[in-house]
């Protein structure tokens, strides 16, 4: 499910089991993938490559026809 980044944010990457923040522009759209284990947060898509960011930090879902 798509959804607008709605102020600039960071996301946490991990690999190789560690784990870095990235900042995320406001305005972005994002591709939810699903629920993490931690319910405050969500695995996001964006650009290709998966990030966790916390639900709260992202608004309502993009109306792909509009």
């Amino acid at each position: 499910m798509l959804h607008r980044i709605n102020r600039p944010t960071m996301v946490l990457a991990w690999k190789d089991n560690h784990q870095s923040a990235v900042p995320i522009p406001a305005g972005k759209v994002v591709d939810i993938v699903g629920s993490a284990e931690d319910d405050r947060f969500v695995v996001l898509n964006v650009d290709g490559e998966q990030f966790l960011a916390f639900a709260s930090d992202l608004t309502e879902p993009v109306d792909r026809a509009g």
